[in-house]
């Protein structure tokens, strides 16, 4: 769902750069459009992926780490930005207020690609927390006794290898 997302921005970035060297007399009316398009993708992303967007289109009951990383690696959609910018300012009709716009966006690309890492590391941490604290109440000596029953592997352990897609060591 979120490539076609990301696909369908390019080709309508590609569609407005066009215009934009194609007709430079309007390169500031479209310049101002292609900065509320870039906008309008910025805020329909964490839609999509946070709200209840996902919920609905794609049938997700929650929002978990990758649905998290994958919104993450979508929004590389800034390294796109100055790249777009330096296409807009080569007209020479563009203010510098409008190019001020293009940094700007940028700015709003990388809080809500932060916003992101933050939320990342919050499920991080605090599932490093329970881990920590269900390892803190096993009693470890009890490990000795399952390999001496030809068990290699503690029960913790395996519990947590359904959690996550590691192999036993």
């Amino acid at each position: 769902m979120l490539v076609y997302l990301e696909v369908f921005a390019l080709r309508g970035i590609e569609q407005y750069t066009i215009l934009l060297a194609s007709i430079p007399a309007m390169a500031n009316e479209i310049s101002t459009v292609l900065l509320d398009y870039l906008k309008l993708h910025n805020s329909c992303t964490p839609l999509l992926i946070l709200g209840s967007g996902a919920r609905i289109t794609a049938g997700l009951t929650n929002i978990n780490t990758k649905h998290l990383s994958i919104t993450s690696q979508s929004l590389s959609f800034i390294a796109l930005i100055p790249y777009v910018r330096k296409c807009v300012r080569r007209r020479p009709s563009i203010t510098a207020s409008g190019m001020a716009e293009y940094d700007q966006v940028k700015r709003l690309f990388q809080d809500h690609r932060s916003s992101i890492h933050e939320k990342l590391i919050d499920i991080m941490s605090f599932r490093a927390t329970l881990y920590i604290r269900e390892m803190e109440k096993l009693k470890w000596d009890d490990e000795m006794k399952n390999r001496c029953r030809g068990t290699s592997v503690h029960p913790w352990r395996r519990s947590r290898k359904s959690r996550t897609r590691y192999s036993e060591c």
